[in-house]
């Protein structure tokens, strides 16, 4: 990953102008530019610690995934004056812990973890630090549409504006933002693609459901940096983990995915975007990033075509299970017979 002088990644644009641009004769590493080299480990620290702004003592269950965090994280908590209790500590690139993608059927130790010390919460890293997923004091893992709902929604309370999340995040999110009068706007798939739309709408926070936030503290994700503020977020709403999705209403995620050669994803796309409007009368398109079908109620679909795989993905969401269901199958099949169309006329 590269970032700029903020701090930021740099745009997708960035690494487009690289690979066009390679020389047929290449520098050292050190020969070009300049470096630094200094105590920035302490200096990292020292930052979150400031961030923090709890009170009381929590006693935390970690899994670090012996990733990136193996190390800051336990330091970072314990110097804030909590209760540590880590497991998969061991720094190591195999990651013989669990998947470094920190999911909840890969948490199950942590899980444990909370139940056997009666822990208050558990916060677990992926691979490179800079996502987050969080256990309740029961060891259940939180959605993390709603832990990106409750987070944009404690910005919003506090400072006011606007947030920034993708386009395949739930409406659950948007329904916290808007519960406390804030605006919600939506980007490309990924963090830098959050970050400059954040930029753009002079937005106070922003993140994706992968558990990547953007804060006005730093301007890329980082996982324990987001655990200092969840904290902050309990104490400030004085609630429990296991509490952030109570009285919230019930939304049904449906995925599918659909096989289709990258030569026909834009012809295929193109000729979705003509048909979607004749078979769903009335629906609202979105084309930030592939097509977003959007209904009153609080349902959306989104039909994506894979940036690395010969694929077209296809979402729904829906307040009826079964809808969503529905929503996916009709999808599904207006996608095939719309590639299979293509396919006799090529």
């Amino acid at each position: 990953k590269v970032f700029d002088r903020r701090g930021a990644p740099v745009s997708p644009s960035f690494y487009e102008s690289l690979l066009s641009e390679i020389p047929k004769e290449y520098a050292m590493w050190d020969a070009l530019g300049s470096r630094r080299e200094q105590e920035g480990l302490h200096d990292y620290i020292e930052f979150l610690c400031s961030l923090s702004k709890t009170k009381s003592t929590w006693r935390i269950g970690l899994d670090p995934g012996n990733g990136a965090t193996c190390i800051t994280a336990p330091l970072t908590f314990r110097l804030c004056g909590h209760e540590v209790y880590p497991i998969n500590l061991a720094p190591d690139g195999k990651f013989p812990g669990r998947d470094p993608e920190p999911k909840q059927e890969s948490l199950h130790s942590l899980a444990d973890n909370i139940r056997k010390n009666s822990l208050d919460i558990g916060f677990a890293y992926d691979g490179d630090g800079d996502r987050l997923a969080i256990l309740d004091e029961n060891g259940n893992f939180i959605s993390q549409d709603v832990a990106l709902g409750q987070m944009a929604r404690f910005f919003i309370k506090r400072y006011g504006g606007s947030v920034v999340v993708n386009v395949d995040s739930s409406s659950v999110v948007e329904l916290l933002v808007r519960s406390e009068g804030g605006e919600i706007h939506r980007s490309r798939v990924g963090d830098p693609y959050i970050v400059q739309e954040m930029l753009k709408r002079n937005a106070i926070f922003g993140g994706e459901t992968c558990g990547a936030w953007i804060t006005p503290h730093l301007p890329c994700p980082d996982g324990v940096l987001s655990s200092i503020l969840v904290l902050n977020l309990l104490e400030y709403w004085d609630t429990k983990p296991s509490q952030l999705s109570s009285g919230l209403p019930a939304f049904f995620l449906e995925r599918s995915r659909v096989e289709c050669p990258n030569e026909l994803k834009h012809l295929v796309m193109r000729q979705l975007k003509e048909s979607l409007p004749e078979v769903y009368p009335g629906v609202e398109l979105s084309e930030i990033d592939g097509i977003r079908l959007s209904w009153q109620d609080s349902e959306w679909a989104l039909i994506r075509p894979s940036g690395t795989e010969p694929v077209v993905r296809i979402t729904a969401e829906s307040k009826d299970k079964e809808k969503a269901k529905e929503l996916i199958k009709s999808l599904t099949h207006l996608l095939n017979e719309t590639m299979e169309g293509l396919k006799r006329r090529l």
